[in-house]
């Protein structure tokens, strides 16, 4: 397991990666899926959501300057009202050609203020999001078996939310709770953290609605509470959680069970090395005391030599499977490197100037819609994936309405199945 790559041959799976070399394999021709591209693209993509707006108030489609604002996202990481409408303003010729602006009538900055104030992010989410993890984990099913999916859970700041403190009505800024697919390369929920509590109870709600069924779970030491993996326990999901210093007791409770094994040479401590960690393990007896934590089964000792001074830390799960453990800990920080990272780098999330909350949740889901389109769209892409995420902001609309085809097609997607099914393990 020593230099672990992160491929098929590992315990957790990569469903883009996957796509990838399906699609190169099954080769579709776009050229010839025109029309239908046309008739279910990226123009249809917010057509369901409900519009909560006052029937005799309303002078613009709300699908339309949902799609406004999110082609300004794209092309240019547009997040505050005033730039959207900007971009708007300057893009008028492009937009008047796809029919979202009719009679030369431009959505004010106002205007598109108040729709993303009024439109219910839980929905929202459900009809972009929701359907595509519906349309991955279908595809994953096929070709899964016996791997894993890894989720992870951890906030991210909108550094732009607040007001400072000399102004009328100060605020901090808005923290949003991700939990974040690995395997999907998808962002499933987001949800804002309210003032006067925490990341705690707000993951803790999330994780009680999902199916967290061959799921492994991660999350900062913030999260290790008995309540959080019970409930992940419950739902038949597994939890890896760091131990730290502030959980004083189960700290030393593990130090003291390794320094046991280390001086009696009857007990085994399995070990395990990748290439910029080193990994010990013990499998606890089947009447140990779980201290509170439903199943907890496994103490983790990991070495990390990814800085100059190597670094040690612990954990605790509920499963025995010493290298589907080891691989969730190296990818616990894809949320952060390859989600949170990406949003600040590709849509320029930092920039966000939003202090309502409703609204900024709304602007959290475009931008992980974005995200997530972009990278399938790079699965289906001939190029490299980052050649193809610079074709996905160049090309939108384009770009867009190649992946509503996949996701929608039904001779495609039976094609992409037959061919995951070959690849199952």
């Amino acid at each position: 397991m020593k230099g672990m790559d992160f491929t098929m041959n590992n315990k957790i799976f990569n469903i883009v990666a996957v796509l990838n070399e399906t699609f190169k394999e099954i080769d579709i021709d776009f050229d010839d899926h025109i029309e239908v591209m046309n008739s279910i693209g990226f123009l249809h993509l917010f057509d369901d959501l409900k519009d909560y707006r006052q029937p005799g108030k309303i002078q613009y489609k709300l699908s339309d300057i949902l799609l406004l604002c999110f082609l300004s996202i794209i092309y240019e990481g547009k997040t505050t009202c005033l730039g959207i409408y900007d971009h708007i303003l300057v893009y008028k010729n492009r937009y008047e050609k796809y029919g979202l602006i009719k009679d030369g009538q431009i959505p004010s900055h106002d205007t598109i203020r108040r729709t993303l104030m009024c439109i219910d992010p839980v929905e929202f989410e459900e009809i972009t999001i929701g359907r595509i993890y519906e349309f991955l984990q279908d595809l994953r099913k096929c070709a899964q078996g016996t791997m894993y999916c890894h989720q992870s859970v951890d906030g991210k700041e909108a550094r732009g939310s607040g007001r400072s403190e000399d102004t009328k009505n100060p605020q901090r800024n808005i923290n949003v709770l991700n939990v974040y697919s690995n395997s999907d390369c998808l962002c499933i929920h987001s949800k804002p953290v309210e003032t006067k509590t925490n990341e705690i109870p707000v993951a803790q709600d999330i994780l009680r609605m999902m199916d967290l069924k061959k799921t492994v779970i991660t999350f900062d030491a913030l999260h290790t509470q008995k309540v959080t993996c019970n409930i992940i326990a419950s739902k038949k999901g597994i939890y890896v959680a760091p131990v730290k210093e502030n959980q004083s007791g189960l700290r030393e409770e593990i130090l003291e069970k390794f320094k046991k094994y280390e001086q009696n040479p009857k007990k085994k401590i399995t070990t395990l090395d990748t290439e910029k960690r080193n990994f010990r393990f013990i499998i606890l007896p089947s009447n140990y005391d779980d201290c509170g934590f439903t199943g907890m089964k496994t103490f983790v000792e990991m070495v990390s030599h990814t800085r100059k001074k190597a670094i040690t830390m612990y954990f605790i799960s509920n499963t025995k499977d010493t290298e589907l453990i080891a691989e969730a800990i190296e990818r616990r920080w894809e949320i952060e490197n390859n989600f949170h990272k990406e949003k600040d780098t590709y849509l320029n999330e930092d920039d966000i100037h939003f202090t309502n909350k409703t609204s900024i949740n709304n602007i959290v889901i475009l931008n992980n819609l974005a995200l997530a389109l972009a990278k399938i769209y790079g699965s289906i892409s001939t190029n490299e994936m980052r050649v193809a995420k610079k074709e996905f902001k160049a090309f939108p609309a384009e770009c867009i309405s190649k992946v509503q085809l996949i996701m929608k097609d039904t001779e495609i997607i039976k094609q992409v199945k037959s061919n995951l099914r070959r690849k199952k393990r």
